[in-house]
């Protein structure tokens, strides 16, 4: 327990020291809080949607421990592997994509691409702190660089254990060179020049070269825009706060909701019903808390109601996740899905991104961690 408790503080440990100073009243109880707050929960982005009931609303995350065999050697981790082939499946016309080229970036390659980025970026880097396959032989927790690995956390480099659990972003991905040719891409125009790929196929004259572009240009590939980082690779630069890909019905989906950020509301059963395995209430409330180290202060956790929903849209919660709506037809529950439009009945069986709603037990505090968020920590913050 000890060091489960250990690891989640790492991502605090590795913040400077002006972002973790509090101030003379120490840190805030998350009921204490105004609503909007925006909340970092082990690595997890959210918003306190209701201080009163001390509830989190969780964004759709890439979320990915570097490794949790206790190494420290991208070339070997799985979080290479997941990149390269269950992320890889949820991307539009990946069969474009280069093999193992979905790569995490190097500290040199974040300095050159920082201009492209949010300036709050936040997500792990490729390199470890000190390189090795193996884990130290001390104390995994002995202050020892062989055992942390480089990320980026509101814009800065920072050392994390490999076990943390955080974000799977920025990402690089190369292109095949299929420019032109059958089964692959060509760029239309648009704004000016030639940036979204589409299969050549495709019946338009309205496109260019990949030639014409330069470094730092826009290009539009698998419903997402990417920069181009490198002309003649064909290299795109992605920042995945979250996995905002539809994925179809008929695809193969993984249920496990911290590889693929895609679920069924159910695939059998209509109902919200935390006791039947085959219901989205059952996942959430075991396997999905389960991914938590500080599991015990969540006091529960839920898929967001229409009605909450209603009640917080206010406060620019975004679209493309579900929500449902309890017992309105004969006891049927219904699903829909929140778009820039409104909310969408969808469903049950297809597959859509959610956002976990955690309820937080009492007696835990937020503190300032600066680029405007707030870590949760049970450390009141009050130095004696």
């Amino acid at each position: 327990m000890l060091k489960k408790t250990l690891l989640v503080l790492l991502l605090i440990l590795a913040l400077p020291m002006t972002a973790l100073a509090s101030d003379e009243e120490g840190n805030k109880q998350v009921s204490a809080m105004p609503q909007g707050t925006k909340v970092i929960f082990e690595g997890a982005k959210g918003v306190l949607v209701s201080p009163a009931d001390n509830l989190i609303l969780l964004d759709k995350t890439v979320l990915r421990s570097f490794d949790t065999e206790e190494r420290n050697n991208y070339n070997t981790s799985p979080i290479k592997t997941w990149l390269n082939t269950e992320f890889k499946s949820t991307l539009a016309n990946n069969e474009w994509i280069a093999d193992e080229s979905i790569s995490l970036i190097t500290e040199e390659e974040f300095n050159d691409y920082k201009q492209y980025l949010s300036p709050n970026a936040i997500g792990w880097l490729k390199e470890a702190m000190k390189p090795a396959d193996e884990p130290a032989e001390s104390d995994l927790f002995v202050d020892n660089t062989w055992n942390y690995v480089k990320a980026i956390l509101n814009g800065e480099v920072v050392g994390l254990g490999y076990a943390t659990t955080f974000y799977a972003s920025p990402i690089t991905i190369e292109l095949k060179d299929l420019e032109g040719l059958p089964g692959g891409y060509k760029l239309k125009n648009a704004f000016g020049k030639p940036r979204i790929l589409i299969p050549e196929e495709s019946a338009t004259s309205d496109t260019g070269k990949f030639s014409s572009l330069s470094k730092g240009d826009k290009v539009r590939f698998a419903n997402k825009w990417w920069t181009l980082v490198d002309v003649g690779r064909k290299k795109l630069l992605g920042e995945f706060d979250y996995l905002n890909q539809y994925v179809e019905p008929d695809q193969e989906v993984d249920k496990n909701f911290k590889e693929i950020n895609t679920y069924q509301f159910s695939d059998e059963v209509t109902n919200y019903d935390a006791s039947n395995p085959k219901s989205i209430a059952h996942f959430l409330k075991n396997d999905f808390k389960d991914n938590f180290i500080n599991k015990s202060w969540i006091a529960d956790i839920d898929l967001p109601t229409k009605a909450q929903y209603e009640a917080w849209k206010e406060l620019g919660l975004g679209d493309n996740w579900l929500v449902y709506e309890a017992g309105v037809d004969g006891g049927k529950d219904e699903i829909y899905l929140i778009t820039a439009d409104g909310l969408v009945a969808v469903n049950p069986g297809e597959s859509y991104p959610i956002r976990a709603l955690v309820k937080l037990i009492e007696g835990l505090y937020l503190e300032d961690i600066g680029g405007g968020y707030y870590g949760v920590t049970d450390n009141d913050g009050i130095e004696e």
